[in-house]
């Protein structure tokens, strides 16, 4: 495990075996050591800033510091109990139906379908795929081809040029995400926490 100092408090993402992720709380120093010393989750409140357990008593198979962020690889059925008093329920955007349970937001499924898919491509490589030649090309070649999506974006003039330069960059942009192994889902954490200014 690197030890690495991250910002107070830092996103944990937490996912099950196959990287899945199943929720962003929030979690500190504070938490990080608890959770190692008790073998189970502990982390930050947002309304109060306390340290509470996960989801009640979260135990993990994993759980390890990453650049500016934590991660938490647990069992999927134990992120099913429902979040502990004071925590939030998963942040990737699903609503409740008129009879209370959760669905998907047309968020969560195209952009986690799409993170899914090229993630399967990155594990599998399969022959013809641009997306397993930018992996096979490597980071910075991912890196240059994001930035000319950017720059192309930019120069779009028309709408339907502009919606369709936009999703280019956003396939690239997540290739990105997927290459520098940074999960999608702290982007859209990132963009809600943006909804309260």
């Amino acid at each position: 495990m690197v030890d690495r100092q991250l910002p107070e408090p830092a996103p944990l993402v937490v996912t099950d075996q196959e990287g899945v992720v199943l929720d962003v709380v929030l979690m500190n120093t504070k938490g990080f050591k608890k959770s190692t010393e008790q073998a189970h989750l502990w982390v930050v409140d947002r309304q109060s800033g306390r340290v509470l357990p996960y989801q009640g008593k979260t135990s993990f198979r994993e759980l390890r510091k990453r650049s500016g962020w934590y991660q938490a690889v647990i069992d999927a059925a134990a992120a099913s109990g429902g979040a502990s008093a004071g925590t939030e329920q998963p942040s990737g955007g699903a609503e409740e139906s008129p009879g209370g349970e959760r669905v998907e937001s047309t968020r969560e499924r195209v952009l986690g379908r799409l993170e899914t898919l090229v993630k399967e491509r990155k594990r599998t490589l399969p022959e013809g795929s641009y997306t397993s030649y930018l992996f096979q090309e490597g980071v910075d070649k991912i890196r240059k081809k994001t930035g000319e999506e950017a720059v192309e974006l930019l120069l779009a003039r028309e709408a339907g040029e502009f919606v369709s330069e936009s999703a280019d960059f956003l396939y690239h942009l997540i290739v990105l995400f997927v290459a520098l192994e940074i999960p999608v889902e702290l982007l859209l954490s990132e963009l809600e926490k943006r909804l309260s200014h």
